[in-house]
């Protein structure tokens, strides 16, 4: 299931002006441990690229209920599990990026989702959140490879962008396991700089396991073409995911249009976890009884060539539709444009 997209199109008058961005890349460990600490940092944040989420397509709304302010690119991981029976034992995997709806959803675009990879573009920067397998998953190096070769691919279209990579890389890049040469080598063919070596801080660790005693580097925020200003990796004893949160500041050129309100129209989202649904049932079955002749006839095939025809039918009953769910939630019906 896909979060709602929103794309900025038709720019002009375009002005170009250096901001600060705040970034937070952290690994959830399930969205019911990982969200007070969203919640906490969620007034001084602007982008949040997250990882192991763990929402079957059902719940992926719940990112929308918990995170008004920001809307949320991704998908669930689960969605072929689910697909084949219930889901039993822990759930796993997922990444999504919440972007501040203030002043930068109306310069976002989302590229590209999947299991383990996000792109979303702000302005003329864009945003890669990856979730990497770790140490014992099946065929690693060749998930890892292809998700490299998917990146590069994004950085070639728009080589004039600049470049945030973040998330749970599920290694530690000081090794020399097969994984780390391979995400050492892409990071130097990249130009792509980390925060954590640029601006070091303590504590120099991201995943911790107090149990057992492991104290390990797996999460990385890296750059290109771009300032980084700070980053801190917090321990925070509210904090209950096994992993830290990296919070990295940036100062990045953004493209802005001076006309944007006048050349840009409203558009509203069906929000249907908010309307009255056995209320819609009983409203749809009202107002669409006026065009069941119609859709006789069309059935038929007495209407079939008539193009004009189709295209009122269609008209008619989109109309019907909407009229039908402004009468049970009048402030959350589609806007044409």
């Amino acid at each position: 299931m896909l979060l709602p997209v929103m794309m900025a199109s038709n720019l002009s008058n375009d002005v170009t002006t250096q901001r600060s961005l705040t970034l937070m890349s952290y690994n959830l460990h399930g969205l019911n441990q990982g969200r007070s600490t969203v919640m906490d940092f969620r007034n001084c944040v602007d982008i949040f690229m997250l990882q192991e989420h763990w929402q079957t397509p059902d719940n992926m709304s719940r990112f929308g209920y918990f995170f008004p302010d920001f809307c949320a690119f991704g998908i669930s991981a689960l969605e072929k599990r689910v697909q084949v029976s219930p889901l039993i034992g822990r759930p796993y995997g997922g990444v999504v990026t919440l972007i501040r709806n203030e002043q930068l959803l109306s310069e976002c675009e989302c590229l590209y989702t999947a299991e383990r990879l996000v792109v979303v573009r702000i302005s003329n920067i864009l945003l890669c959140n990856v979730y990497l397998p770790c140490t014992g998953t099946v065929d690693r190096e060749l998930i890892c490879e292809d998700l490299i070769a998917q990146v590069s691919a994004w950085m070639a279209r728009f080589p004039s962008c600049g470049w945030v990579l973040a998330g749970d890389f599920n290694s530690d890049l000081s090794d020399n396991s097969p994984a780390s040469r391979l995400l050492n080598k892409f990071l130097l063919d990249n130009n792509l700089a980390r925060c954590d070596v640029l601006l070091p801080c303590q504590p120099d660790y991201t995943f911790v396991n107090e149990v057992q005693g492991q104290y390990s580097k797996l999460d990385y925020v890296t750059f290109c073409d771009l300032k980084a200003t700070s980053f801190t990796v917090y321990d925070s004893v509210t904090n209950l995911s096994d992993h830290l949160p990296l919070i990295a500041v940036f100062e990045c050129p953004i493209s802005s249009s001076i006309d944007r309100c006048d050349k840009q129209p409203m558009v509203k989202r069906l929000r249907w976890d908010h309307a009255d649904i056995p209320g819609y049932y009983h409203s749809t079955g009202l107002y669409l009884q006026s065009i069941l002749a119609d859709l006789s006839q069309f059935e038929s095939g007495s209407c079939s060539d008539d193009s004009r025809g189709v295209s009122q039918f269609i008209e008619n009953v989109y109309e019907s539709i909407v009229f039908a769910y402004k009468a049970v939630h009048p402030n959350m019906c589609p806007v044409t444009t």
